[in-house]
């Protein structure tokens, strides 16, 4: 298996996840009665948060969907923003390529032999690498060429979404203004 940037970010989780697997099995059993929240509570806010999010993240991929031109610039964005992660931590492709592999091997050794110790370690050498990538993704996106395309791709694809469902503009304040609400609640960064 071949391991790129984008990989990195995405398999941390999946081995945390399966070393937890057993931990969430038995949390899952217990499920408590519904209860009914009022509006302006935090739990309310979240959930709003979460059907604002859905809704627009529909509309997103409505949008996508009907339009090939913005699906080939979001991959090519995507492509952009990993040569520049590269461009910022030279060495974090070679670290990538040479290191997953063997982290996946231990992986699949320790889960065969149930080895919870050695997953551990593992996990938080993913975690060590992921937190790597997305530092470098991070220092990317500020770099003006990025930036600047990824605002340009963002303005179509508002546009685009808003001809699919005109009021997408009114959901999005929301989740917005959610969004600071619940920062400032929450204690956000």
């Amino acid at each position: 298996m071949s391991f790129s940037f984008r990989s990195v970010l995405r398999f941390a989780p999946v081995v945390l996840l399966a070393a937890g697997a057993s931990a969430s099995a038995s949390a899952a059993q217990e499920t408590p009665e519904p209860v009914r929240i009022p509006e302006d509570s935090v739990p309310a806010q979240l959930q709003r948060y979460q059907e604002l999010q859905t809704r627009v993240s529909s509309v997103q991929g409505q949008a996508m969907e009907a339009s090939p031109e913005l699906t080939e610039r979001r991959a090519a964005i995507a492509e952009l923003v990993e040569a520049r992660s590269y461009d910022v931590d030279p060495g974090l492709r070679e670290v990538i390529q040479t290191r997953m592999p063997e982290l996946q091997r231990r992986v699949e050794v320790a889960r065969a032999g149930g080895n919870t110790s050695v997953l551990r370690t593992v996990q938080a050498e993913f975690e060590a690498l992921r937190e790597r990538a997305r530092t470098a993704e991070g220092r990317a996106l500020e770099l003006p060429d990025v930036a600047s395309t990824i605002a340009g791709f963002e303005d179509d694809l508002l546009e685009a979404m808003t001809a699919y469902d005109p009021e997408v503009d009114s959901a999005l304040e929301e989740l917005r203004a959610l969004s600071a609400r619940l920062e400032i609640t929450l204690g956000g960064d």
